[in-house]
C-alpha cells in the first residue's frame, strides 16, 4: 500500500506519472469520510496547480547510460581504439609493439612481422575517420588509407576488439592488409570465418 503523502504527491504530479505511483495502490484500506477519488488520477489543470519544482521530479541522468552495445566508456574506448591505430601505422614504432597491437597478435607474428619489414607495405598509413562500436568489446572502424603518400581505395572497414583489456586492431583487417605488400603471407587465422 501507498502512503498517504505519495497519494498526495500523485494528485501534483501528470497524469501519466500519477498512474504509475498509483499501481501500489493508494487506500491505507480505511475510509475517513472522504470521497474514494484517491486512486483515479485527476489531469492536471495548468491554471490550479502549480507544476511539481524539481524536488518533486524524477531525477535525470545527464549521461546516457551504458548499454550492451558500447563500452562503460565510450569516449574512452574510441580514443584508445585511435591511438592503437595511430600507433599500429606510425614508421616509429616498433614491430614488436605492432604485434602487441593486433589481436592474437603473438600468434600471427609471421604475417604482422613481413607487413612492416615489405619494400611497399611499410610505406602503409592509415587515417581513421570514425569508430563505431558493435559492442563493448567490438568495433567498426572506418579508415582511409595511403601507400607511400597516395591515398588507396577505400576498402572494407576495419577493426578493433577488446583483448586482455586492451583495445587492438583485428586480425582480419591485418589480413587485408596484406595485399598491399609484395611478399606478406596471410596467417592461417586469416582464412578462418569469423
Amino acid at each position: 500500500m501507498a502512503s498517504p503523502a505519495r497519494c498526495q504527491l500523485a494528485r501534483h504530479l501528470p497524469a501519466a506519472v500519477a498512474a504509475l505511483v498509483l499501481v501500489g495502490g493508494c487506500s491505507d484500506g480505511e475510509d475517513k469520510g472522504r470521497p474514494d477519488d484517491s486512486t483515479s488520477p485527476k489531469p492536471a489543470s495548468s491554471s490550479s496547480r502549480p507544476s511539481p519544482d524539481a524536488s518533486t521530479s524524477p531525477p535525470q541522468s545527464k549521461s546516457p547510460t551504458p548499454t550492451g552495445s558500447a563500452p562503460e566508456h565510450p569516449l574512452r574506448a574510441e580514443s584508445e581504439v585511435r591511438n592503437a591505430w595511430q600507433k599500429f601505422f606510425d614508421p616509429g614504432t616498433s614491430v614488436d609493439e605492432k604485434v602487441d597491437l593486433v589481436e592474437d597478435g603473438e600468434q600471427n607474428e609471421l604475417m604482422i612481422r613481413p607487413l612492416f619489414t615489405d619494400q611497399r607495405s611499410k610505406e602503409l598509413r592509415a587515417a581513421t575517420t570514425s569508430v563505431t562500436f558493435r559492442s563493448s568489446q567490438d568495433a567498426e572502424v572506418a579508415y582511409r588509407l595511403t601507400l607511400d603518400g597516395q591515398a588507396l581505395e577505400d576498402g572494407d572497414p576495419g577493426g578493433a576488439v577488446l583483448q586482455d583489456k586492451k583495445w587492438k586492431i583485428t586480425l582480419q583487417t591485418v589480413c587485408a592488409l596484406t595485399k598491399h605488400g609484395r611478399d606478406v603471407p596471410q596467417a592461417p587465422a586469416c582464412d578462418e570465418p569469423q
